[in-house]
Protein backbone atom coordinates (compact mmCIF):
# COMPACT_ATOMS: atom_id res chain seq x y z
CA UNK A 1 0.00 0.00 0.00
CA UNK A 2 1.51 3.62 -1.12
CA UNK A 3 0.65 6.64 0.74
CA UNK A 4 -0.07 9.99 -0.69
CA UNK A 5 0.43 13.40 1.29
CA UNK A 6 -3.00 14.48 2.16
CA UNK A 7 -2.27 17.51 4.10
CA UNK A 8 0.61 19.36 5.75
CA UNK A 9 2.14 18.32 8.85
CA UNK A 10 3.38 14.63 9.32
CA UNK A 11 2.01 12.51 7.23
CA UNK A 12 1.58 8.77 6.17
CA UNK A 13 3.76 10.05 3.25
CA UNK A 14 6.13 10.54 5.53
CA UNK A 15 6.36 7.41 7.51
CA UNK A 16 8.73 5.86 5.03
CA UNK A 17 10.68 8.44 4.73
CA UNK A 18 11.37 9.00 8.80
CA UNK A 19 11.69 5.40 8.80
CA UNK A 20 14.69 5.07 6.24
CA UNK A 21 16.45 8.04 7.81
CA UNK A 22 16.31 5.92 11.54
CA UNK A 23 17.53 2.81 9.97
CA UNK A 24 20.60 4.83 8.63
CA UNK A 25 21.01 5.98 11.80
CA UNK A 26 20.68 2.62 13.57
CA UNK A 27 24.02 1.57 11.28
CA UNK A 28 26.02 4.53 12.28
CA UNK A 29 24.93 3.90 16.00
CA UNK A 30 26.48 0.86 16.18
CA UNK A 31 29.43 1.71 13.43
CA UNK A 32 30.46 3.89 16.51
CA UNK A 33 29.32 1.56 18.99
CA UNK A 34 32.89 0.29 19.65
CA UNK A 35 33.55 3.97 21.38
CA UNK A 36 30.15 4.19 23.69
CA UNK A 37 32.60 4.33 26.77
CA UNK A 38 32.22 0.95 27.97
CA UNK A 39 33.45 -1.02 25.13
CA UNK A 40 31.47 -3.46 22.24
CA UNK A 41 32.35 -7.02 21.81
CA UNK A 42 36.09 -5.71 22.53
CA UNK A 43 37.43 -2.64 23.41
CA UNK A 44 38.91 -0.09 21.34
CA UNK A 45 42.48 1.14 20.93
CA UNK A 46 41.60 4.53 21.37
CA UNK A 47 38.73 5.91 23.17
CA UNK A 48 36.53 9.06 21.86
CA UNK A 49 34.68 11.32 23.60
CA UNK A 50 33.02 12.69 20.62
CA UNK A 51 31.64 9.65 19.09
CA UNK A 52 30.65 8.44 23.07
CA UNK A 53 28.27 11.47 22.88
CA UNK A 54 26.96 10.70 19.50
CA UNK A 55 26.17 7.39 20.35
CA UNK A 56 24.61 8.33 23.47
CA UNK A 57 22.21 10.72 21.33
CA UNK A 58 21.21 8.61 18.76
CA UNK A 59 20.89 5.76 21.41
CA UNK A 60 18.21 8.10 22.93
CA UNK A 61 16.63 7.92 19.80
CA UNK A 62 16.40 6.21 16.67
CA UNK A 63 14.53 2.78 18.20
CA UNK A 64 12.22 5.15 20.04
CA UNK A 65 11.29 6.66 16.40
CA UNK A 66 10.89 3.71 14.97
CA UNK A 67 8.48 1.97 17.68
CA UNK A 68 6.59 5.46 17.55
CA UNK A 69 5.87 5.33 13.56
CA UNK A 70 5.12 1.10 13.88
CA UNK A 71 2.79 2.59 16.75
CA UNK A 72 1.78 5.14 14.22
CA UNK A 73 0.75 3.03 11.41
CA UNK A 74 -0.65 0.08 12.85
CA UNK A 75 -3.98 2.36 14.35
CA UNK A 76 -4.21 3.44 10.53
CA UNK A 77 -4.23 0.20 9.62
CA UNK A 78 -6.80 -0.52 12.54
CA UNK A 79 -8.92 2.71 12.50
CA UNK A 80 -8.78 3.50 8.96
CA UNK A 81 -8.52 0.40 7.23
CA UNK A 82 -10.08 -1.95 9.33
CA UNK A 83 -7.15 -4.68 9.18
CA UNK A 84 -6.76 -6.80 11.95
CA UNK A 85 -10.21 -8.23 12.52
CA UNK A 86 -9.06 -11.52 12.39
CA UNK A 87 -6.69 -11.63 16.21
CA UNK A 88 -5.14 -15.11 15.00
CA UNK A 89 -4.45 -14.38 11.66
CA UNK A 90 -2.92 -11.14 12.19
CA UNK A 91 -0.66 -12.56 15.23
CA UNK A 92 0.36 -15.29 12.78
CA UNK A 93 1.32 -12.43 10.31
CA UNK A 94 3.18 -10.85 12.88
CA UNK A 95 4.87 -14.02 13.56
CA UNK A 96 5.95 -14.99 10.15
CA UNK A 97 7.43 -11.02 9.48
CA UNK A 98 9.43 -11.09 12.56
CA UNK A 99 9.98 -13.90 14.78
CA UNK A 100 10.79 -16.26 11.23
CA UNK A 101 13.61 -12.84 10.44
CA UNK A 102 15.08 -13.93 14.05
CA UNK A 103 15.22 -17.62 13.60
CA UNK A 104 17.00 -17.20 10.75
CA UNK A 105 19.72 -14.69 11.37
CA UNK A 106 19.93 -16.77 14.67
CA UNK A 107 22.13 -19.16 12.10
CA UNK A 108 24.23 -16.80 11.26
CA UNK A 109 24.58 -14.83 14.76
CA UNK A 110 25.70 -17.47 17.21
CA UNK A 111 28.17 -19.01 14.77
CA UNK A 112 29.59 -15.45 14.11
CA UNK A 113 29.84 -14.59 17.62
CA UNK A 114 31.17 -17.76 18.88
CA UNK A 115 33.98 -17.70 15.98
CA UNK A 116 34.97 -14.14 17.17
CA UNK A 117 34.21 -14.00 20.80
CA UNK A 118 34.85 -17.49 21.78
CA UNK A 119 31.38 -17.07 23.88
CA UNK A 120 30.33 -20.45 25.48
CA UNK A 121 27.35 -22.51 24.51
CA UNK A 122 25.45 -21.86 27.70
CA UNK A 123 26.03 -18.06 27.02
CA UNK A 124 24.66 -18.28 23.31
CA UNK A 125 21.81 -20.25 24.30
CA UNK A 126 20.95 -17.76 27.30
CA UNK A 127 21.93 -14.69 24.86
CA UNK A 128 19.57 -15.83 21.56
CA UNK A 129 17.87 -18.61 22.21
CA UNK A 130 16.47 -17.33 25.64
CA UNK A 131 16.99 -13.76 24.09
CA UNK A 132 18.26 -12.04 26.67
CA UNK A 133 21.01 -9.90 24.47
CA UNK A 134 20.62 -10.98 20.86
CA UNK A 135 22.12 -8.24 19.05
CA UNK A 136 20.08 -6.02 17.14
CA UNK A 137 17.34 -9.38 17.01
CA UNK A 138 15.94 -7.95 20.45
CA UNK A 139 13.78 -4.92 18.38
CA UNK A 140 12.01 -8.12 16.59
CA UNK A 141 11.05 -9.97 19.83
CA UNK A 142 10.01 -7.02 21.52
CA UNK A 143 8.20 -5.59 18.98
CA UNK A 144 6.38 -9.22 18.19
CA UNK A 145 5.40 -9.08 21.51
CA UNK A 146 4.42 -5.34 21.71
CA UNK A 147 2.13 -5.74 18.34
CA UNK A 148 0.60 -9.12 19.99
CA UNK A 149 -0.55 -7.02 23.09
CA UNK A 150 -2.01 -4.64 20.75
CA UNK A 151 -3.60 -6.88 18.79
CA UNK A 152 -5.07 -8.52 21.60
CA UNK A 153 -6.60 -5.81 23.23
CA UNK A 154 -8.72 -5.05 19.95
CA UNK A 155 -10.39 -1.95 19.39
CA UNK A 156 -9.83 -1.31 23.12
CA UNK A 157 -6.57 0.83 22.54
CA UNK A 158 -9.33 3.72 20.79
CA UNK A 159 -12.38 3.09 22.81
CA UNK A 160 -10.98 3.30 25.80
CA UNK A 161 -7.65 5.76 25.73
CA UNK A 162 -7.87 6.18 29.38
CA UNK A 163 -7.98 2.74 30.53
CA UNK A 164 -4.82 1.90 27.72
CA UNK A 165 -3.19 4.37 28.69
CA UNK A 166 -2.59 4.01 32.10
CA UNK A 167 -2.36 0.67 31.39
CA UNK A 168 0.75 0.75 29.50
CA UNK A 169 2.07 3.41 31.84
CA UNK A 170 1.94 0.68 34.47
CA UNK A 171 3.89 -1.86 32.29
CA UNK A 172 6.35 0.65 31.30
CA UNK A 173 6.94 0.52 35.07
CA UNK A 174 6.82 -3.18 35.42
CA UNK A 175 9.46 -2.83 32.73
CA UNK A 176 11.60 -0.90 34.59
CA UNK A 177 11.50 -2.68 38.07
CA UNK A 178 11.54 -6.35 36.11
CA UNK A 179 14.98 -5.76 34.29
CA UNK A 180 16.42 -4.89 37.72
CA UNK A 181 15.38 -7.69 39.50
CA UNK A 182 16.18 -10.76 36.71
CA UNK A 183 17.16 -11.24 33.05
CA UNK A 184 15.38 -9.98 29.73
CA UNK A 185 13.76 -13.43 28.92
CA UNK A 186 12.58 -12.78 25.73
CA UNK A 187 12.84 -9.34 26.21
CA UNK A 188 9.78 -9.13 27.65
CA UNK A 189 10.67 -6.17 29.61
CA UNK A 190 11.97 -4.53 27.39
CA UNK A 191 8.39 -4.65 25.13
CA UNK A 192 6.64 -3.56 28.47
CA UNK A 193 8.88 -0.38 27.98
CA UNK A 194 8.01 0.36 24.57
CA UNK A 195 4.58 -0.51 24.15
CA UNK A 196 3.92 3.28 25.40
CA UNK A 197 6.16 4.65 22.80
CA UNK A 198 4.29 2.04 20.54
CA UNK A 199 0.79 3.28 21.73
CA UNK A 200 1.80 6.78 21.53
CA UNK A 201 2.12 6.59 18.19
CA UNK A 202 -0.86 5.29 17.85
CA UNK A 203 -2.53 8.56 20.15
CA UNK A 204 -0.52 10.88 17.87
CA UNK A 205 -2.44 9.60 15.00
CA UNK A 206 -6.09 9.97 16.57
CA UNK A 207 -4.99 13.43 17.41
CA UNK A 208 -3.62 14.47 14.17
CA UNK A 209 -6.65 13.44 12.33
CA UNK A 210 -8.51 15.54 15.34
CA UNK A 211 -6.72 18.94 14.85
CA UNK A 212 -4.92 18.68 11.36
CA UNK A 213 -1.65 20.00 13.95
CA UNK A 214 1.85 20.39 13.53
CA UNK A 215 4.51 19.78 15.95
CA UNK A 216 6.87 23.07 16.19
CA UNK A 217 10.15 22.44 15.50
CA UNK A 218 12.08 25.21 16.74
CA UNK A 219 11.08 24.40 20.53
CA UNK A 220 11.27 20.55 19.82
CA UNK A 221 15.09 21.08 18.98
CA UNK A 222 15.69 23.28 21.45
CA UNK A 223 13.97 20.58 24.25
CA UNK A 224 16.05 17.80 23.14
CA UNK A 225 19.26 19.90 23.02
CA UNK A 226 18.40 21.00 27.03
CA UNK A 227 17.35 17.55 28.01
CA UNK A 228 20.33 15.65 26.06
CA UNK A 229 23.25 18.07 27.77
CA UNK A 230 21.60 17.82 31.02
CA UNK A 231 21.29 13.73 30.66
CA UNK A 232 25.25 13.36 29.42
CA UNK A 233 25.93 15.57 32.44
CA UNK A 234 24.35 13.77 34.90
CA UNK A 235 25.45 10.63 33.57
CA UNK A 236 28.89 11.68 34.12
CA UNK A 237 28.33 12.31 37.87
CA UNK A 238 28.96 9.20 40.38
CA UNK A 239 26.59 8.05 42.37
CA UNK A 240 23.22 6.98 43.06
CA UNK A 241 21.39 10.09 42.82
CA UNK A 242 22.67 11.08 39.38
CA UNK A 243 22.15 8.12 38.32
CA UNK A 244 17.97 8.37 38.83
CA UNK A 245 17.94 11.67 37.82
CA UNK A 246 19.90 10.63 34.36
CA UNK A 247 17.34 7.71 34.06
CA UNK A 248 14.40 10.24 34.39
CA UNK A 249 16.41 12.89 31.98
CA UNK A 250 16.66 9.78 29.76
CA UNK A 251 13.02 8.80 29.45
CA UNK A 252 12.39 13.11 28.16
CA UNK A 253 15.05 12.52 25.94
CA UNK A 254 13.11 9.77 24.31
CA UNK A 255 9.96 11.55 23.71
CA UNK A 256 11.85 14.90 22.85
CA UNK A 257 13.94 13.07 20.45
CA UNK A 258 10.31 11.74 18.56
CA UNK A 259 9.13 14.95 18.73
CA UNK A 260 12.00 16.27 17.54
CA UNK A 261 12.03 13.75 14.23
CA UNK A 262 8.34 14.59 13.57
CA UNK A 263 9.10 18.42 13.42
CA UNK A 264 12.27 17.77 11.10
CA UNK A 265 10.20 15.81 9.11
CA UNK A 266 7.30 18.36 8.88
CA UNK A 267 9.33 21.05 8.00
CA UNK A 268 11.64 19.10 5.53
CA UNK A 269 8.74 17.37 3.59
CA UNK A 270 7.18 20.78 2.38
CA UNK A 271 10.29 21.37 0.40
CA UNK A 272 11.59 20.88 -3.21
CA UNK A 273 14.63 18.93 -1.30
CA UNK A 274 12.41 16.74 -0.37
CA UNK A 275 10.82 15.91 -3.30
CA UNK A 276 13.85 15.57 -5.21
CA UNK A 277 15.24 13.65 -2.56
CA UNK A 278 12.05 11.16 -2.34
CA UNK A 279 12.07 10.58 -6.02
CA UNK A 280 15.99 9.34 -6.29
CA UNK A 281 16.84 6.07 -7.08
CA UNK A 282 18.82 5.55 -3.81
CA UNK A 283 16.12 6.59 -1.42
CA UNK A 284 14.01 4.23 -2.86
CA UNK A 285 16.28 1.44 -2.60
CA UNK A 286 16.90 2.62 1.20
CA UNK A 287 13.07 2.64 1.84
CA UNK A 288 12.62 -0.89 -0.08
CA UNK A 289 15.44 -2.33 1.65
CA UNK A 290 15.61 -0.95 5.15
CA UNK A 291 14.37 -4.50 6.99
CA UNK A 292 16.88 -6.38 5.94
CA UNK A 293 19.51 -4.16 6.32
CA UNK A 294 18.59 -3.70 9.69
CA UNK A 295 18.88 -7.36 9.75
CA UNK A 296 22.12 -8.41 8.31
CA UNK A 297 23.85 -4.31 9.12
CA UNK A 298 25.52 -5.19 12.92
CA UNK A 299 26.90 -8.59 12.20
CA UNK A 300 28.76 -6.74 9.17
CA UNK A 301 30.25 -4.20 11.71
CA UNK A 302 31.24 -7.33 14.10
CA UNK A 303 33.46 -8.32 11.44
CA UNK A 304 35.08 -4.92 10.33
CA UNK A 305 35.81 -4.47 14.03
CA UNK A 306 37.68 -7.73 14.87
CA UNK A 307 39.80 -7.40 11.74
CA UNK A 308 40.37 -3.48 11.89
CA UNK A 309 40.22 -1.99 15.08
CA UNK A 310 44.16 -2.94 16.02
CA UNK A 311 45.34 -1.36 12.89
CA UNK A 312 42.71 1.76 12.09
CA UNK A 313 42.65 4.93 13.63
CA UNK A 314 39.39 5.55 15.33
CA UNK A 315 37.82 8.42 12.70
CA UNK A 316 38.85 6.08 9.43
CA UNK A 317 37.56 3.26 11.76
CA UNK A 318 33.85 4.34 12.48
CA UNK A 319 33.63 5.58 8.75
CA UNK A 320 34.91 1.91 6.84
CA UNK A 321 32.41 0.39 9.69
CA UNK A 322 29.46 2.95 8.23
CA UNK A 323 30.25 2.77 4.75
CA UNK A 324 31.47 -0.86 4.79
CA UNK A 325 27.72 -2.14 6.75
CA UNK A 326 25.71 0.70 4.26
CA UNK A 327 27.63 -1.27 0.91
CA UNK A 328 27.42 -4.53 1.96
CA UNK A 329 24.02 -5.04 4.00
CA UNK A 330 22.74 -3.30 0.68
CA UNK A 331 23.84 -6.03 -1.57
CA UNK A 332 22.67 -8.68 0.57
CA UNK A 333 19.24 -7.27 0.93
CA UNK A 334 19.32 -6.90 -3.21
CA UNK A 335 20.14 -10.39 -3.76
CA UNK A 336 17.92 -11.38 -0.93
CA UNK A 337 15.46 -9.94 -2.93
CA UNK A 338 15.74 -11.44 -6.16
CA UNK A 339 14.15 -14.48 -5.37
CA UNK A 340 10.65 -14.98 -4.13
CA UNK A 341 11.48 -17.75 -1.20
CA UNK A 342 13.87 -15.08 0.34
CA UNK A 343 12.26 -12.19 -0.39
CA UNK A 344 9.46 -13.35 1.52
CA UNK A 345 10.96 -15.05 4.66
CA UNK A 346 12.96 -11.28 4.91
CA UNK A 347 9.97 -8.96 4.62
CA UNK A 348 11.22 -7.68 1.03
CA UNK A 349 8.29 -6.27 -0.31
CA UNK A 350 7.67 -5.84 -4.27
CA UNK A 351 7.28 -2.21 -3.73
CA UNK A 352 9.15 0.58 -3.92
CA UNK A 353 7.72 2.35 -0.89
CA UNK A 354 6.57 0.14 1.43
CA UNK A 355 5.16 2.36 4.58
CA UNK A 356 2.81 -0.65 6.05
CA UNK A 357 5.90 -3.01 6.24
CA UNK A 358 6.86 -2.17 9.53
CA UNK A 359 10.02 -4.19 11.50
Amino acid sequence: MEFTRTRTGFDLADCDFLKTIMMLAVILYHSICLWNGNGWHLMPRESSTILAFLCAFLNSIHVYVFTFVSGYLYFVLLTEHNRYGNQRQAILGRAKRLLVPYALMLLVTMPLVFALERQSLTMLLQKYILGIAPSQLWFLLMLFLVQTAFLLLGKRVYENVKFVLFLVLGVYCIGLLGEKITYDYFQIWTACRFALYFYLGGLFRIWQRATCARVPAVPAVLAEAALFGLYWLSKQQPGRLFTGIAEGLLFLCTLSGIAMALALTEAFAGTACYRRLTQKSIYRFFCKYSFPMFLLHEQLIYLSNFALNPILPTAVLALVNFVWAITASGFLSWLLGRGETTRRLFGISNQSVCATQTP
